[in-house]
């Protein structure tokens, strides 16, 4: 195994425990807070962005991550979620209350489902001719982007989303990237 396979892997095993931790962490914080909504939502963009800076800073130190496409897709759509997450829980910044319950109902869980879509997406169809990801890795992508596009616009239809919605988004965030391990390994 190469040592590009191995940072490739150890990112993607990070990828899944962060998905574990983060939204088991925003689980908890939904159930068991006694904070304010707003509090929570502050409580829940501050862990994740903390898993991903832990995730994405140090590996942005080597070339390949730094040159990599779908790594750099991940990274920018996740950033947008997190800023989507934190600017519709800012009454400053939304400032019409009908807007801000709006942006407080669809702004929070709706954006990740988003990420994962494009993201899942960007990394199937990421340089078709290279061997970076083999042919079985990018159907595990391409139907996790799908699946993630269809839990997304269910997620319209539910309002405001229950506790599966943590569930559907862990597993979105926790089996693809074990899923791709699993491949890489048997493909190499």
């Amino acid at each position: 195994m190469t040592a590009v396979e191995r940072r490739t892997q150890r990112l993607l095993g990070y990828v899944a425990v962060a998905g574990a931790v983060g939204w088991g962490g925003t689980y908890l914080v939904d159930e068991l807070s006694t904070l304010s909504i707003a509090q929570d939502i502050y409580l829940v963009v501050v862990g994740w962005a903390v898993l991903l800076a832990a995730g994405a800073l140090p590996r942005l130190t080597t070339p390949v991550m730094r040159r990599t496409r779908a790594w750099r897709v991940w990274l920018v759509v996740s950033a947008v979620a997190l800023a989507v997450n934190a600017v519709a829980n800012t009454p400053s910044l939304v400032p019409d209350p009908a807007l801000f319950t709006l942006a407080q109902d669809y702004a929070y869980y709706h954006p990740w489902f988003a990420v994962y879509a494009v993201g899942y997406i960007a990394t199937a169809r990421y340089e078709p001719k290279s061997k970076l990801v083999g042919s079985a890795e990018r159907t595990v992508y391409l139907a996790s982007g799908a699946l993630s596009l269809a839990v997304l616009v269910g997620l319209f239809a539910l309002s405001p989303p229950d506790e599966y919605v943590l569930l559907a988004g862990g597993l979105l965030n926790v089996v693809p990237p074990l899923a791709a391990i699993a491949v890489r390994r048997r493909e190499r």
